[in-house]
Formats: structure tokens, sequence, C-alpha cells
């Protein structure tokens, strides 16, 4: 190619070598962390927040955490860990919707979110006692409580 004085110039493209592409898996480690209820943002970002489980991590790693009242969800990079502590950088952070509130199928029993372990349960308004959980979603308990409970 010709610059503006009429010589040859080229121009350098990096280019990635072979030995600097990997299989995620060969390098980063993904966990899942499901905190207690009230668990917040800003907790997790504390590196001392992490020290039951930090000398079993390695950087880089992928932290998936959501809270057991299902109240976020968070994706965070592992940029630094050491025997007690770990440092994330937040890649994504979502509230997520409310649905702890009782949806109202009828006057003796509800359906209620009972966390990602759990899921969605039909519970007896009367004592609490949980009729059946484990549904996946609120359309699913409602269709076993409209024929299961009569």
């Amino acid at each position: 190619m010709a610059d503006g004085n009429g010589k040859n110039s080229k121009i350098k493209v990096k280019k990635l070598a072979e030995s600097e592409f990997h299989l995620t898996e060969a390098v980063m480690a993904s966990h899942v962390a499901l905190p207690a209820e009230g668990t917040t943002r800003e907790d997790v970002l504390n590196p001392v927040f992490w020290s039951h489980v930090a000398k079993g991590v390695r950087s880089p790693a992928m932290f998936h955490i959501l809270p057991k009242d299902g109240a976020w969800y968070g994706r965070f990079l592992v940029v630094f860990c050491d025997a007690l502590r770990i440092k994330l950088v937040e890649l994504e952070y979502r509230v997520l919707d409310a649905i702890t509130e009782a949806e109202l199928v009828n006057d003796k029993y509800e359906v209620k979110w009972g966390g990602p372990v759990v899921r969605f349960r039909v519970i007896r308004k009367i004592d609490g006692l949980v009729m059946k959980e484990n549904f996946q979603d609120k359309t699913a308990a409602s269709a076993w409580m409209s024929t299961s409970l009569r």
C-alpha cells in the first residue's frame, strides 16, 4: 500500500495464537451461590463475605448468585481470590419481580413462592400446611389445586 508520500507501508494485524484459545471449562470454573434470604448485592461484593469458601476457588471464575428469597440474580467475575477473600466484578444484576405475595385461588388454599429450591407451593390458609410443592410455575400449582383439592 502506498501512503501519502508514495511510499509503501504495511499495516500489522495482530492475531490470536492458537495457544491463547481455550475451552471455557479448561480455564474458568463456574459456581452457583444460593445465599440466605436478605443477602444483598453489597454483601456479595464484600471480599470477606466469601471467607468460608474462598480456599476452594481459583481466579478467573464465574459466579451466578441467586439468594434464597429470589429477590435478585447476579453474574460476577472472580478477578482475585486468596484463602480468605474473593474480589468480584459485577457483570449482570437484575432485581426479580416479587413473587412472594399469595395468589388467591380460592378461600381455603393459596399458591406461594417458596424459593428456588422448593419453587411454588400450595398452602392451606387456615394453618399454613404445605399441601404440595415443587411446581415450576403458578399456573401448574393452580391447576393441581383445582383438580386435587375440592
